[in-house]
Parts: C-alpha cells; structure tokens; sequence
C-alpha cells in the first residue's frame, strides 16, 4: 500500500472514495457536495495528521457497527451508501476544530473516510504518522 497516491480532492456523487479501491456513494443525498475528500487507500493503518490555517469541519464516513468509537463526534442525518467486501458504510459523523494539529487516529484495519468544510483547500494540508 502507497501513501504516495494519497490526495485531497474536491468531493462529488462520482468521486472514488479511496485512492485503490473504485468504491463510490450511492446515497442521493448531496450535502457532502463540494467538500474536500482525502483520498487514501482503503486499508491505511497509519494515523492521519491535518494541519489547518483556520477553523474546519471533519466529517467521516463510518459504518454503523463502528459508532461507538467515536463517542466524542456528533452523528449526522446526512445520508451515505459505500458499499465494500467487509460492509457499508452507511453513518456520517462530524465534528468541529480551531486551526492547528489535528490528530485524527484510524480505527480497527480499515480507514474511516475524511472529508473537510472549508473556504479554500489552500486553509489544509495533511500528512501521515
């Protein structure tokens, strides 16, 4: 697995989720429209490290089963359908951050999707640790 084909791109219904898989959302609902997606391969075990010039919103793409790892995010009822081999990620969770270091840990062996609210792409940058 490279994290070299890793990127950040603006999100829309047809864009692949993960950078080695061609896994897409067939939820109609469009209000993660427009965000920025940072686009790893599915199977990333490593922690990823955002680094933010202003106040951003995270938003994660989550399968259901998995809520209860991330007690300290807010569910959404923004509808998702990402259908993979080991299950559907189905929740979005969400949750606010001041510019800085963000810390966002993986969790088990597949890595929860990211997606950003912000003005600009240019306000993100990310790396992995």
């Amino acid at each position: 697995m490279s994290l070299q084909n890793s990127k950040l791109v603006k999100y829309t219904k047809n864009t692949y989720i993960f950078s080695d898989r061609i896994y897409i959302n067939f939820s109609d609902d469009s209000r993660l429209e427009g965000m920025y997606l940072i686009q790893v391969p599915r199977h990333c075990k490593k922690t990823l490290i955002v680094n933010a010039k202003k106040k951003i919103s995270i938003f994660r793409l989550i399968m259901s089963k998995n809520i209860d790892k991330f007690s300290k995010w807010q569910k959404t009822n923004i509808k998702v359908e990402i259908q993979g081999y080991s299950g559907t990620h189905d929740t979005v969770i969400t949750k606010k951050f001041p510019a800085g270091k963000i810390i966002l840990a993986n969790y088990e062996w597949v890595f929860a999707p990211v997606l950003i609210e912000t003005e600009s792409p240019n306000n993100i940058s990310f790396h992995f640790e």
